[in-house]
């Protein structure tokens, strides 16, 4: 885990996702539909061409 006053810039997890991909090391994803319940993660962007290869 990051501390608070080392967050990196993008996706908060992006250092440690096996999923990362470039648009997570620019920009923070907000609150995502993700099947029953929501995720902050650009792979459940409808728009991101990334999603199908992990859904």
């Amino acid at each position: 885990m990051p501390r608070l006053t080392a967050i990196p810039r993008g996706c908060a997890y992006n250092p440690r996702c096996p999923h990362v991909f470039d648009r997570c090391r620019v920009e923070r994803p907000d609150l995502l539909d993700a099947g029953t319940t929501r995720a902050a993660c650009w792979l459940h962007d409808p728009a991101s061409e990334k999603r199908a290869a992990h859904v």
